[in-house]
């Protein structure tokens, strides 16, 4: 069954004319109006897929990546203290940021110059130095460790 929804527009304009008397019912109506437009065009133009599958493969290749030199599988979300920390660095960051050759022993520079040679995950580049940063939180402080969901935390859990 087709459902057809048609939008009254004489009463849409007859409602308009009444609120005009109004100019914060009228402002309101604008400010909703742009921001459903502002939605619109910002999603129609991010492609959100590509980005999420960009991202998607940062992080697979980097934080759910199993560390070498462990007997156990462990990733970055195991990391329990310097060493691990360090041998995740060293391990899976570190080849990852500078790795010069393609998987086939062709040197990134040969097919798109030097520019292409800090390329992380393919796509993605370095664009300054690597920092780390320290971040001390609270143990009991995080509502997203007690679910057991970390990696979906939005601050420094």
């Amino acid at each position: 069954v087709d459902i057809e929804y048609i939008i009254p527009v004489g009463c849409v304009i007859n409602a308009f004319r009444k609120a005009k008397r109004d100019d914060d019912v009228m402002g309101a109506c604008w400010y909703i109006i742009f921001v459903l437009l502002f939605i619109f065009i910002i999603s129609s133009v991010r492609p959100v897929s590509d980005v999420f599958d960009i991202q998607h493969a940062l992080h697979e290749n980097l934080a759910a990546d199993e560390m070498p030199g462990y007997n156990f599988p462990m990733n970055f979300y195991q990391i329990a203290n310097y060493g691990d920390f360090w041998a995740w660095t060293k391990g899976i960051l570190y080849p990852a940021c500078f790795n010069y050759v393609y998987y086939n022993g062709v040197p990134r520079h040969t097919v798109y110059t030097k520019r292409n040679e800090f390329a992380v995950v393919g796509v993605n580049r370095i664009m300054t130095a690597i920092r780390f940063r320290q971040v001390r939180a609270k143990a009991a402080g995080c509502p997203a460790q007690q679910n057991g969901t970390r990696e979906l935390a939005a601050g420094p859990c």
